[in-house]
Formats: structure tokens, C-alpha cells, sequence
């Protein structure tokens, strides 16, 4: 074979590996991409921005596809919604809007938690937190995970007053029982 042969075929093989590499990295680097969400998929946020005024949707943060089991995943995707105008089924889904890039939609996140697990609001960010940490303002502990109810009377068996629910009836209806700790 011809060294000039042999150039070609180095070059070649040089931009194969280049291309096969780059789509390799797109695809790693974009499996966390919220744009790829579905329902059912847990979500890790940090690094809270600004609210929206108006309508107290995140506007500016991190957020990032993680296992559900991840301790930094708090949010599970319940409605993925592709006007990023419309509202949440009701007040105690996070919605998360991405606009402005082409692809706009909104997700509808719901907590991933379990009961008898602790959160705690810092700079409207939540992150699980072990229950033994000292009560405070903005710490809440999930009392009760009721699946297959979605209505606040799902709580009223603890007949306290510090109960908050949280009323989730898509993809699969549950009420959350949380109490300050």
C-alpha cells in the first residue's frame, strides 16, 4: 500500500473514531437532559435560581434524571406537558418549565419519598434530611404515603393540625401526609 494511502486511511479511520465518539458523548452527556423525561423519572435539583414571580414556577436550576433510589432524587416526573402554559392537576406539583431553546414543555414533579423520611426547604431547595435533626422551620417529615387516595382527608386520621397533604392524582393517585419536625 501507498504512503499516501496509508494517510487516507489513517485519516479516515481518525474521523470514524472522531464521530463515533462524539455521538457516544451526546448520548452520555444527554441521558440526563430534563427535556428526555418521562413520567416516572426521578429528577435531582440543585442550585435553585429565581422563582418566577407570577406563577412560582423554577426558572432557573440544575436538574438532572437520577435513580429514584438516589437520596438527591426528591422529585418524581407525574405529567409531562408540552405547553408550558398550563397547570399543573393541582398546587403540590412542582412544575419545572423549559422554554426559550426550542423544545418547550413543562414537567409536573412530585415528591419521591417515603414514610417516615424528613425534608427540609432551604433557598427553595428541598433535600432529604436524617429525622433525628433538631426541629426547625422548613423541616417537614412525611408521616404517611396513602397510595390510591388523592384528597387531603386521606390525613385526617392523625387529627393533628400541623398535617400538611399534599394531593397527587396522576400517574397513579396518592396523598402525602407531612408534619413539621
Amino acid at each position: 500500500m501507498s504512503r499516501a494511502k496509508k494517510i487516507w486511511l489513517g485519516v479516515g479511520i481518525g474521523f470514524l473514531v472522531l464521530v463515533v465518539g462524539g455521538i457516544g458523548a451526546l448520548a452520555f452527556l444527554g441521558r440526563n437532559n430534563p427535556a428526555l423525561a418521562e413520567v416516572g423519572d426521578c429528577f435531582a435539583i440543585t442550585n435553585v435560581g429565581a422563582k418566577r414571580a407570577v406563577t412560582d414556577e423554577l426558572s432557573r436550576v440544575d436538574a438532572q434524571k437520577a435513580s429514584c433510589s438516589d437520596p438527591k432524587a426528591i422529585y418524581r416526573v407525574a405529567q409531562k406537558l408540552s405547553n408550558t402554559h398550563a397547570a399543573c392537576p393541582t398546587d403540590a406539583y412542582n412544575p419545572y418549565v423549559q422554554s426559550g431553546i426550542g423544545r418547550d414543555f413543562k414537567l409536573c414533579l412530585g415528591y419521591n419519598v417515603a414514610t417516615g423520611e424528613c425534608l427540609e426547604e432551604s433557598n427553595d431547595l428541598r433535600s432529604k434530611i436524617p429525622c433525628t435533626s433538631s426541629p426547625a422551620d422548613g423541616r417537614l417529615k412525611v408521616l404517611q404515603v396513602v397510595k390510591g387516595v388523592a384528597r387531603e382527608s386521606a390525613c385526617d386520621s392523625f387529627k393533628r393540625r400541623d398535617i400538611f397533604a399534599a394531593v397527587y392524582p396522576v400517574p397513579e393517585p396518592h396523598t402525602i401526609c407531612f408534619a413539621a419536625l
